[in-house]
């Protein structure tokens, strides 16, 4: 298992974080992506961390991966909960823990 650094988003992280989740996007087949509202989607979970919260794993000083924690208010849980909404890591440092050590935080 390699040593990542798992660290909160940033704002300046924004545009790294966009190329990762094209790349999720892409990798899931999901269809639509619209960098400019990703985006603004993305800096609105930073300004307002009741929404959630976005952790990224960096080897070096490369962006790996990312997961994306959004807070919801549910019935079944008796309150607050939160969901992992979007976790990816780069295919090339796949099965090497970045994924495990990105779960860490959003199990907090």
């Amino acid at each position: 298992m390699t040593n990542y650094v798992i660290r909160a988003l940033k704002k300046r992280d924004l545009p790294k974080l966009l190329k990762l989740a094209r790349a999720y996007w892409k990798f899931e087949k999901i269809q639509g992506f619209c960098p400019k509202r990703y985006q603004r989607l993305a800096a609105k979970i930073l300004k307002n961390p009741s929404l959630g919260n976005t952790w990224i794993a960096m080897e070096g000083d490369r962006f790996i991966g990312y997961v994306v924690v959004v807070l919801l208010m549910s019935l079944e849980y008796g309150g607050m909960s939160a969901e992992i909404d979007e976790l990816y890591v780069d295919g090339s440092k796949r099965s090497r823990g970045a994924g495990e050590a990105l779960h860490e935080p959003s199990s907090s």
